[in-house]
């Protein structure tokens, strides 16, 4: 950080949003103790623990946006493993209107 930026509030960039919504409301409220706001989030690998959290932290913080890779964004919507993040975290993986990302 330059020495002219500080004391500047601006957003935030997150990267591999935590799939658990208890972590991803304790990163919420870390941005917000810091007096920012986050601007998007981007995910670098389709593992749904990087991810499947990305919708919770949207709806805290609507104008911020995911991006990510093609090639991950493959990852992140190959239906094969669908069943499995629900099985693990019943209830916690976002339905298809909550996805933030194609």
């Amino acid at each position: 950080m330059r020495n002219s930026d500080k004391g500047k509030l601006g957003n935030g960039l997150a990267v591999d949003d935590s799939l658990e919504l208890r972590l991803v409301d304790a990163l919420a409220d870390w941005i917000d103790t810091k007096g920012r706001r986050l601007s998007r989030s981007n995910i670098t690998h389709g593992h749904g623990g990087r991810w499947l959290g990305l919708a919770r932290l949207i709806k805290r913080f609507p104008r911020s946006v995911g991006w990510a890779a093609a090639e991950v964004l493959a990852q992140m919507t190959d239906t094969s493993i669908s069943g499995y993040w629900e099985a693990i975290f019943p209830g916690e993986i976002p339905t298809s209107a909550e996805k933030v990302l194609p």
